[in-house]
Parts: C-alpha cells; structure tokens; sequence
C-alpha cells in the first residue's frame, strides 16, 4: 500500500510537474512562459539529486536511473512533489 500525503497550495503555483507518479522521466512546465529557472531536485531525505539553471520554459527530467520514492522539485521557492516509480 503506497500512500502520500501532498497538501494544497494557498496560491496557484506558477509551474506543473507531469505524469505524477513517474516511471522514467516527468516535464516540468512553466504556466506563463517564463523560464523555469532556478531548478532544485532533492530525495525523501533531503539530500540534492539535481541542481540547474533552466532558461527554457519547460524541462524533461530523467529519473530512470533514481531509486524508486518520494522526491522534492523546487523552482523559485516553490515545492511539488513527484513520486518516481519504476
């Protein structure tokens, strides 16, 4: 049984993380067209996985060769979080 628990935003965040749960990859899109940015991945125990500087408005990640669980994106001071299954 895997369950998360992720909680609602006040605001609408300015970017969207895609397909969660991942297999292999997911694409990180900015909503108005602006650049992602400053690009933070970091796993369940708060450790760094990757870090960049994103001056397209969208991304693909490769997660394939990640463990399997629970990882954090940050963008701007913005979290979500993606859940990476293979």
């Amino acid at each position: 049984d895997l369950t998360t628990v992720v909680t609602s935003a006040h605001k609408q965040q300015t970017w969207s993380v895609a397909p969660v749960p991942a297999d292999d990859r997911f694409m990180i899109t900015m909503r108005e067209g602006t650049a992602v940015g400053d690009l933070r991945v970091m796993d369940a125990m708060g450790r760094e996985v990757l870090r960049a500087g994103v001056r397209e408005s969208s991304i693909t990640i490769d997660c394939s060769a990640w463990p399997a669980g629970s990882y954090i994106v940050q963008c701007g001071q913005e979290r979500q979080q993606v859940l990476v299954v293979h």
